[in-house]
């Protein structure tokens, strides 16, 4: 999905807690299995999940990318069954992005500047209740980095 070695998924709460109702999860496949997104066919994808009967609102999940310092900005897809937030970090705590997404509209397309930084942090937050029947699955695919 994106080059550069992935760092260790932080799972985070209110109050920057860790919660263990919340991680993050980089899938990748082969050619021969697709998953489906927002009608789209993908191969690889990263799913920031929070737990929909345990998480409270406002739950946190983080995941970051050590990009080395070579490239200038990150192009990609998300997509959610429910109403969330997407954050774009560059270079640790700098706030590129955030992205209200509608739970359930079609994936939006996203570019965010990243000035050379060494590192690429997505952090999804449930803006929801808690619903014992539907997790908050924030879908990043398509990405790419130039």
């Amino acid at each position: 999905m994106l080059p550069g070695k992935k760092k260790k998924a932080a799972r985070r709460g209110q109050n920057n807690k860790v919660n263990n109702n919340a991680y993050a999860v980089q899938h990748k496949s082969s050619e021969e299995k697709k998953w489906t997104i927002s009608g789209t066919e993908v191969t690889n994808y990263l799913d920031l999940y929070i737990h929909g009967s345990w998480a409270e609102q406002g739950t946190k999940v983080r995941a970051s990318f050590n990009l080395g310092g070579k490239y200038e900005s990150v192009t990609f897809k998300c997509y959610c069954p429910k109403d969330a937030t997407l954050r774009v970090y560059a270079g640790g705590e700098s706030l590129q992005k955030e992205i209200n997404i509608r739970g359930g509209a079609v994936a939006q397309e996203v570019t965010v500047p990243l000035f050379g930084s060494n590192e690429l942090t997505f952090e999804g937050e449930k803006t929801t209740e808690r619903d014992q029947n539907t997790n908050t699955d924030i879908f990043i695919f398509n990405a790419t980095v130039q």
